[in-house]
């Protein structure tokens, strides 16, 4: 440090001339060449080592913000992947659970079916596909922990029968998932969606018949599609994956449509 301020001093008394006023404590203005010639030479300003302590800790420092970085790339991403589209489409998130998730009665069972996105006019009780266009899947596990934080979710069972027993506060409107709709089926429909959720459009709408080949539940997802209802669910499947997680069912609250 003495001999770097030592050169410093030199360069600046060489590099400041006295002009023919110095009498009169003045000097002249530097010229450009003159402040060129300040800059202290590289070899002094780098000429001091680093200690072998200061580098190992860099070393340690740069291994800890890399790891730090990778560790804030992995959370960004399951951001990404499991939050931010529930959020940008307005839908309630799923609660996470520990996976691998338990299902039960085939619920993800992939029968090689493609998702049209039309309703299916076919036999309704047949192998489903393992997804639908505009809607999301949700399994056993993951729909009881959501009727469990969640009260303002409307789960609808559409299985066409004579009696029905169903999840604990779904409501039944038997017959609403055939597939051979028409104006007039989807009026009625539209309407009886609109009291069951108060006509608030961005609530959270489940469907659900009878098991993963069970069509019914998934075309009435569609139609809710179709009425404008935002968060749209499907529990592919319905009360035989319900009962064979040996969660409680009951006799739902019946709705003329």
């Amino acid at each position: 440090k003495l001999c770097l301020c030592r050169s410093l001093t030199s360069t600046l008394n060489d590099s400041f001339p006295q002009s023919s006023t110095a009498a009169q404590g003045r000097t002249q203005p530097l010229t450009h060449e003159q402040m060129k010639d300040m800059t202290p030479p590289n070899d002094l300003l780098f000429s001091f080592p680093l200690s072998r302590k200061r580098i190992l800790e860099g070393k340690k420092l740069g291994i800890f913000l890399l790891n730090l970085e990778a560790v804030m790339i992995r959370i960004f991403a399951l951001f990404l992947t499991c939050l931010l589209p529930a959020l940008a489409f307005g839908q309630v998130p799923f609660p996470p659970l520990p996976q691998p998730m338990a299902t039960f009665s085939f619920e993800d069972k992939d029968w090689n079916v493609e998702a049209p996105t039309t309703p299916h006019r076919g036999r309704p009780h047949a192998p489903t596909p393992t997804s639908i266009p505009g809607a999301r899947v949700i399994k056993t596990l993951e729909l009881k922990a959501l009727l469990d934080v969640n009260k303002d979710v409307v789960v609808v069972d559409v299985l066409d029968s004579k009696n029905r027993r169903s999840i604990p506060g779904a409501f039944w409107l038997s017959g609403a998932g055939d597939g051979q709709f028409f104006a007039a089926e989807k009026n009625r429909f539209a309407a009886a969606l609109e009291k069951l959720t108060g006509g608030d459009k961005t609530r959270p709408l489940v469907f659900l018949c009878v098991s993963s080949e069970c069509w019914l539940s998934y075309n009435a997802s569609l139609y809710a599609l179709e009425a404008g209802y935002e968060d749209v669910i499907w529990y592919r499947g319905g009360t035989n994956a319900w009962t064979g997680a040996s969660l409680d069912w009951t006799k739902p609250e019946s709705v003329s449509w």
